[in-house]
């Protein structure tokens, strides 16, 4: 360990060279001689780490300003610097064996308005956590999907919290590879945080199961800022990935997204309407069937349905419901008399109920038994899916400072650390 940690101390590039020998599978092969290619060969490895780069430049280079980076492994976070410093990045980071009087070197250097630091890596393992990095900072990136809502909503109110009452907001992108264990990981963080939410947030009591269910998850659509209503997601996985009629059915089908819209519609109705909650009431064990349903009405031309769909939840609460309550209705009484479609129904109605009454009890399944393993791994892929404005203040705190000059082989800076 002591010879890996004067490797990596003593190479320009923050340990990048031996991290590329140590994934060569031709042995052959020597170390990259150029930091541009070094740099195309990190690239190539992860589409999250191209994405990462392409926002440095933008922010760092283009805009001039400051960038924080959150990781959760000590490796990404080594992987990060050593790209960051290779693209010639002024780059600050906190070890674990970083020292007090380093750490508030770093600190100072970072918050210095006239600083030359352009991004700081910070670990959320480390005590950064516990300081005000964002004085001189609104932009941040998460390259991390946790399982646990709490570990992920924590980094973001790191750095939302400290931009309270400041001239600028936060603005915070998380990386994330779409139609890869990255949606699943989503899946289950935003599952269960709506399992906690339901606990939280004072709903009338009326809202239970489904209704219940489909209004949190609207919420938490909001607060994201996602493209869609994952429910749909949590939907397809109780009914074992298939719709109604049997077909198939991944996250990454264009039928996901607009029975997303269908549930965000739903949950408007039923959040400005409580007059009408006994309609939803009774209906509550038909009505993601309905919402299927009303979909395929919609929903002839797939992509016109989608515009439509888009369309009805910019309408006002009022307008909305005028619109579409005739058709709702109807659906619902059809739902509830058709002997042949409630029998087509049926299975998936239970499959959907058995999932409802897990979720009640504080369980959340996933489709294969690694997922939770393969969660704490940095994708090679990228999507900067969700991206969120907040209002920020607070700080970091170990760090180590590197830099790199714009030529080739042997121009970066080395390393500052603090004693171990």
């Amino acid at each position: 360990m002591v010879n890996l940690y004067d490797t990596i101390y003593d190479d320009e590039r923050c340990g990048v060279d031996l991290f590329y020998m140590q994934n060569q599978m031709d042995r052959s092969v020597k170390a990259q001689d150029s930091k541009d290619v070094a740099i195309c060969w990190l690239l190539y490895q992860s589409p999250i780490i191209t994405r990462a780069l392409d926002l440095a430049i933008k922010y760092c280079k283009d805009n001039k300003e400051r960038l924080i980076v959150y990781v959760e492994d000590s490796w990404i976070q080594c992987i990060l610097v050593s790209l960051f410093v290779t693209a010639g990045f002024d780059v600050g980071t906190v070890h674990t064996s970083d020292g007090a009087v380093e750490t508030d070197r770093i600190f100072r250097e970072w918050n210095g308005p006239q600083s030359d630091l352009e991004i700081f890596v910070a670990n959320v393992n480390t005590k950064v956590m516990d300081g005000d990095m964002q004085k001189c900072c609104y932009k941040a990136l998460i390259l991390d999907w946790p399982l646990e809502p709490e570990r992920l909503l924590r980094t973001i109110n790191h750095m939302a919290k400290n931009r309270l009452n400041r001239c600028e907001p936060a603005m915070v992108h998380i990386l994330k590879l779409c139609w890869s264990h990255h949606d699943e990981v989503e899946r289950i963080c935003c599952t269960k945080w709506a399992m906690q939410l339901s606990k939280d947030i004072n709903l009338p009591e009326w809202m239970t199961g489904v209704v219940r269910e489909v209004c949190i998850f609207a919420m938490i659509k909001t607060a994201r800022q996602q493209r869609f209503n994952r429910y749909a997601w949590v939907v397809m996985h109780d009914m074992g990935g298939r719709d109604y009629d049997g077909s198939l059915v991944s996250y990454s089908d264009d039928i996901v997204p607009r029975l997303g819209h269908v549930f965000s519609i739903a949950a408007k109705l039923m959040l400005n309407f409580p007059e009408d909650k006994k309609f939803w009431a009774e209906g509550e064990e038909v009505l993601v069937a309905g919402c299927c349903r009303f979909l395929n009405m919609i929903d002839g031309d797939r992509e016109k349905g989608t515009d439509r769909l888009e369309v009805k939840l910019s309408y006002t609460p009022e307008k909305l419901r005028d619109t579409i309550r005739r058709t709702l209705y109807a659906i619902n009484w059809t739902m509830g008399t058709d002997m042949e479609m409630r029998a087509i129904t049926n299975e998936r109605n239970e499959q959907l109920l058995l999932g409802v009454e897990a979720r009640a009890r504080g369980e959340v399944s996933a489709l294969s038994d690694d997922v939770e393993s393969q969660s704490e791994e940095q994708d090679t892929s990228v999507d900067a899916e969700a991206d969120v404005d907040e209002e920020t203040y607070q700080i970091d705190e170990t760090g180590a400072k590197r830099k790199a000059g714009d030529g080739s082989r042997g121009d970066g800076k080395k390393q500052k650390t603090g004693a171990a």
